[in-house]
């Protein structure tokens, strides 16, 4: 994206950011939590996982009850919300009522990224669109370079509680920054026009189907690896302790670049290039085996999936959007939930598959599951390009 991004745009971007540290904060803090709520480690760490469920089942069902209602409005209720059902977590006294308000955060939270998205695509120009997005996307990966260390830091000093204060309180900041800097009249009510146009009507059009599959299998097989980054880390690459934070935030650094050459991406080609980017991918991923206790060529591999993590992520968001705003016009909300949804189900599957591989054959074995799901997503690309040859099915990046 040319020049600088436009101040409703960052608004967006730093709420965000917002949303990635309170989805990505508990991974960091799970000890404190499981001592503070005096219950099992193992147990606290099915609050990861009922997260990126609850986001996925969720979220698709809020946006397609809200899509009736002006966006600007919904979004300034839902951040209101967020800031509730935050400080619920903070307050939480046992396990069933953290679940609970992690449940509920997910859902408002999927929703409010789902919306932005949807906000951005109308207060850009069309050729911005793209580029922005992947800011979009991109502020979950600076939430786990900045924000996920400093809550970790927050929490050391203060206790696990005053994490949640913390993103309570900027997301009190993204509250002003939305309201002084996005339109109030953004968003206009989404009404179907014709006979089609509606929700029923998106989910069912083939092109949205394989476009939420390109999401599922591509971030399936990424969380293949990214699930086990600690032991990778230490066992692979051979970092002690001290040293496992650095080489996070240096994952999180690559995924950034992921996002923003993303973005890049879906303006040259997307999916016409997608033959490429997963192919070099699943290479990739094969390679897991022999670069195994090679310290160097394993931190190599490591960043060269978080490089890779991202690159067609903009380009299925698009593909959505563009089938939405030409035959959908009355879903645009839903259609922007479709992508994210997607990419919690791939976590879903991808941690469940590692689990297995990392069980039965060992860490440097991981690779082999990301590259049956990266296939998985490249045959999904190539159909859905296929699909969209025909006269009027196209979008910008099939």
């Amino acid at each position: 994206m040319r020049g600088t991004l436009p101040v409703p745009v960052v608004a967006m971007v730093f709420l965000t950011f917002v949303l990635g540290i309170s989805e990505f904060i508990v991974m960091g803090i799970l000890p404190d939590i499981a001592e503070g709520l005096g219950v099992a480690y193992t147990d606290v760490g099915g609050l990861v996982s009922v997260y990126a469920l609850g986001y996925a089942v969720l979220t698709p069902m809020v946006a397609a009850v809200m899509g009736r209602f002006n966006r600007f409005r919904v979004m300034v209720v839902f951040t209101v919300l967020f800031i509730l059902v935050d400080a619920w977590s903070m307050l939480a006294t046992d396990y069933l009522s953290m679940l609970l308000s992690r449940v509920a955060t997910s859902a408002v939270a999927g929703f409010l990224f789902s919306l932005g998205l949807a906000i951005t695509v109308e207060v850009v120009s069309p050729e911005a669109r793209a580029g922005s997005m992947a800011w979009m996307y991109a502020g979950f990966n600076m939430s786990t370079i900045a924000g996920l260390p400093l809550g970790t830091l927050v929490t050391e000093s203060f206790g696990w509680r005053s994490a949640f204060l913390m993103i309570l309180a900027m997301a009190v900041l993204a509250l002003v920054l939305l309201w002084v800097s996005v339109p109030h009249g953004a968003g206009s009510v989404e009404r179907p026009t014709g006979g089609s146009g509606g929700a029923a009507d998106l989910v069912r059009d083939p092109r949205v189907i394989l476009g939420a599959m390109v999401t599922v299998f591509a971030f399936g097989g990424s969380y293949c690896i990214f699930t086990y980054i600690t032991p990778i880390l230490e066992d692979m690459v051979g970092l002690d302790g001290s040293m496992v934070g650095a080489g996070l935030m240096l994952f999180g650094v690559m995924c950034l670049v992921s996002n923003l050459v993303a973005g890049r991406l879906s303006g040259m080609g997307g999916f016409r290039l997608a033959h490429i980017t997963f192919g070099v991918q699943i290479l990739v991923m094969l390679s897991m085996p022999l670069v195994a206790g090679i310290p160097v060529a394993s931190m190599a591999f490591l960043m060269a999936v978080g490089l890779m993590m991202y690159l067609m992520n903009s380009s299925a968001q698009m593909a959505i959007m563009d089938v939405a705003s030409r035959d959908y016009p009355g879903a645009m909300t839903l259609a922007s939930s479709i992508n994210p949804m997607a990419f919690n189900v791939g976590i879903v599957a991808g941690s469940y598959v590692a689990g297995a591989v990392f069980d039965g054959a060992g860490v440097e074995f991981l690779g082999f599951g990301g590259a049956v799901f990266i296939a998985m997503a490249l045959v999904s690309a190539l159909v859905l390009r296929r699909y969209c040859s025909a006269p009027g099915r196209g979008t910008c990046v099939t």
